[in-house]
């Protein structure tokens, strides 16, 4: 019997270390640690902004970023994700609505006004981690959403190491859908 007993308890252990031995290698802690940064989301909110495409036309605005066909109001919420030691992922939402003076697709003069709803996506390496305190809850809406990015959120030290992709919709441009993807 005390041999019986010898053996539940060796086998407890060693239920218990194995146990214990999966939750470290599905990335589980099972002792007291310092826990590395989390996500941080910070939200501000831009007026005017300049919103641009890759057609020039008659009513398009020449910019650095490509010609200017519209001014959005946006509501900008930046999720960043640690990904390792000094990166991140950083993905931009943005909500609001825009005011065209040029189509789009043509370049061609157009008023009209809509709703925006899109994403943006960077790979960032920052010596400084995110500060979502540095962002004011108002931008000037002359400030692009990377400028918030590189030179806000991350007091000027980050630098984009890839990503870039995008999807924004605008609802409803000369009476439908437009689409940028990239």
């Amino acid at each position: 019997m005390n041999r019986s007993l010898s053996f539940k308890t060796r086998a407890k252990r060693s239920v218990v270390a194995a146990s214990l031995g999966a939750l470290v290698s599905l990335g589980f802690a099972v002792a007291p640690a310092l826990a590395a940064p989390g996500t941080v989301t910070v939200v501000t909110h831009t007026m005017n902004h300049p919103d641009t495409t890759n057609v020039t036309g008659p009513c398009t605005i020449a910019s650095d970023n490509g010609p200017t066909w519209a001014t959005d109001n946006l509501s900008l919420n930046y999720r960043v994700t640690p990904t390792g030691a000094d990166t991140y992922s950083v993905l931009i939402t943005a909500h609001g609505s825009f005011s065209a003076f040029a189509d789009p697709t043509t370049g061609a003069c157009y008023t009209g006004h809509g709703s925006v709803d899109g994403w943006l996506q960077y790979d960032v390496s920052s010596t400084s981690a995110p500060d979502p305190a540095s962002v004011p809850a108002q931008e000037d809406g002359s400030l692009g959403q990377t400028t918030i990015l590189l030179s806000q959120l991350f007091d000027g030290h980050a630098t984009i190491t890839g990503g870039g992709s995008y999807d924004y919709s605008y609802n409803l441009v000369n009476g439908v859908r437009y689409t940028q993807v990239g």
